[in-house]
């Protein structure tokens, strides 16, 4: 297992960041969630933001498996003029990650950066990050995520003022500039990966906010416990890489929700409810109440 940071760029995705370490926590394994670390950055002010994405799981019995895990952002704020502050922050931060408890697969801690290739203003947060990450000192591994601008319209406020001619003349230029820190070996980037919403052939993929939400969460989890074998031992020659994954679902999530909404049927028949499709009106309050104290039990 290593240990993997995914830093999502721009307040969009603050949804999309919370959704991803739900999706971590719901088809991951458990010892998958300890190795994985959700942030937030966001420039708003002259002040850097970051929101660190936290999950509180609640073990005991209830019949919505969906409010057993709670998910917030732990905000902190930095001077984005001066980012001392940003490096002890990430400082901090690896030294509690990677130590002799739980070191994890690799000593470089692993940091993924996302962020939309179409917005000017985000690549500039975007390589003022990795200036921070280099200013820590120790060892890491930065792969940069680039998301095409056929996209946007997932993640934009506004679609109906979206210019798409820009947002593909941005795209264009930023991966020029990406590929141009790229090479120098200080910045420690290892991999680029460009996600775009249709395949090499021009079919359109036709992703939708659920499928991104899926692709990034199944990303993350291969970076924890298949980096080697996702990426390959040996540095790539391509200057930038596609990211195709194949997924077969099984989703257990689905079928525990199954049983137990079946066992909720079958358990207020036991007690003498019938025909529940016929009845008109149910006090939903005591109907859970009661099907939770008999499945309790």
């Amino acid at each position: 297992m290593r240990h993997s940071v995914h830093i999502l760029f721009g307040r969009n995705f603050a949804q999309t960041l919370q959704q991803m370490r739900a999706y971590i926590q719901k088809y991951g394994e458990k010892e998958h969630s300890p190795y994985f670390r959700g942030l937030l950055w966001n420039v708003n002010d002259e002040n850097i933001t970051l929101s660190e994405v936290e999950l509180q799981t609640d073990n005991s019995f209830m019949a919505n498996l969906e409010n057993r895990n709670q998910i917030s952002l732990k905000v902190k704020s930095f001077n984005a003029k001066n980012t001392d502050e940003a490096v002890q922050y990430f400082t901090d931060l690896q030294q509690a990650t990677i130590n002799l408890d739980n070191q994890g697969s690799r000593s470089q801690l692993h940091y993924c950066l996302c962020f939309p290739l179409y917005d000017r203003n985000v690549w500039n947060d975007v390589k003022a990050c990795i200036s921070i990450l280099n200013a820590v000192e120790r060892p890491i591994e930065i792969d940069l995520f680039g998301l095409s601008y056929d996209l946007a319209k997932l993640f934009a406020e506004n679609t109906e003022d979206f210019d798409i001619k820009q947002a593909k003349k941005i795209t264009a230029e930023t991966l020029k500039n990406v590929l141009e820190i790229k090479k120098k070996p200080a910045n420690n980037i290892i991999h680029f990966i460009v996600l775009q919403n249709c395949q090499t052939a021009g079919v359109a993929l036709n992703l939708s906010t659920q499928t991104f939400i899926k692709v990034m969460g199944e990303f993350a989890l291969l970076c924890i416990e298949s980096y080697d074998e996702l990426f390959g031992l040996v540095q790539p020659n391509s200057e930038l890489q596609g990211l195709g994954l194949s997924v077969l679902s099984l989703d257990k999530y689905y079928y525990v929700e199954y049983l137990l909404h079946k066992a909720y049927l079958l358990a207020l028949e036991r007690e003498g409810i019938q025909g529940i499709d016929k009845i008109e009106e149910v006090d939903i309050n005591l109907a859970t109440n009661k099907a939770q104290e008999i499945l309790k039990n």
